[in-house]
């Protein structure tokens, strides 16, 4: 990963740094989807309860 977000970080140490989720053990994916413009997932554990309570959220 070479580039740097907008406070001058490098992108690795960005996402090295990031708590995906303070609820389970999420995983963090960065991906650069073109020149320049990087997408962070965060890939949420199935029992995770922050998750479930999105997920409610979103089916009303």
């Amino acid at each position: 990963m070479t580039g740097r977000n907008a406070f001058g970080m490098p992108l690795g140490e960005v996402v090295e740094h990031s708590q995906a989720c303070a609820d389970c053990d999420a995983d963090s994916r960065l991906s650069e989807v073109s020149p320049g413009v990087y997408r962070l997932t965060t890939l949420h554990d199935p029992t995770c309860p922050w998750f479930a309570a999105y997920r409610r959220g979103l089916n009303r």
